[in-house]
């Protein structure tokens, strides 16, 4: 009977030491595969995304195919692209039921700053690497792709002609308003630091540093002071 009680130490004594043991070897096995807790624990994903979101989202963060800053948020039904590239910077933020569609190609990846605000309803298309910067706002409903149809051909259906593409920049501090379009075709297209496009513009062509455009197509209607 005296002995009793230290064997229930010696119990709990055996449990408590096995606690350790068990996350040194998760630890361990996380290092393998080279996964940080921070991308899922700091993300802070919207409750409302659905299950199966989450384990694809999950599942890309495994084969270190996105890469998430602290504070990343994700808005309701985000669709990402499988087999694409993805980094999204701290602070970063993608509203509801925006389409991130990138190619699988070894140049294809999607690269977002810090900061970053991308709203509701757009939908970015990227089949080169494409670059959005740090404190960047993207209205609603907008579409920014780096691929469009060729279309010189007429006696071939413009479906069955070769797509053009041209790498899309979109360097820091932009703000661009709600349902613009800005396509490639074709060719680079840089929209520079500080500029600002007005709501549904379509952009073509390279924007200048802090220029104010509007239009369709876009053109420059005003400088910031």
């Amino acid at each position: 009977m005296g002995n009793e009680p230290n064997a229930e130490r010696s119990a709990d004594d055996v449990e408590v030491r096995a606690h350790p043991c068990f996350a040194r070897r998760a630890i361990r096995y996380l290092k393998v595969y080279k996964l940080r807790f921070c991308f899922v624990l700091t993300a802070k994903l919207s409750d409302h995304i659905a299950i199966a979101e989450k384990l694809r989202l999950f599942t890309l963060l495994l084969t270190r195919q996105v890469k998430l800053g602290r504070g990343v948020r994700l808005g309701k039904a985000v669709s990402m692209s499988r087999f694409a590239r993805y980094s999204f910077g701290r602070g970063t933020r993608i509203g509801d039921r925006c389409v991130l569609e990138v190619g699988s190609s070894t140049v294809a990846e999607l690269f977002v700053g810090e900061d970053s605000w991308i709203s509701h309803d757009c939908h970015i298309q990227a089949n080169t690497t494409m670059t959005i910067g740090s404190n960047v706002l993207i209205g609603e409903f907008s579409s920014i792709r780096d691929t469009s149809h060729s279309f010189d051909d007429l006696n071939m259906n413009i479906r069955e002609q070769q797509d053009r593409f041209g790498k899309i920049t979109i360097e820091d501090n932009v703000w661009i308003g709600r349902g613009v379009a800005i396509i490639a075709n074709g060719r680079a297209l840089t929209i520079q630091s500080g500029a600002i496009i007005a709501a549904n513009a379509v952009v073509t062509k390279a924007v200048e540093k802090n220029g104010i455009y509007g239009g369709v197509p876009a053109r420059l209607i005003g400088r910031r002071a």
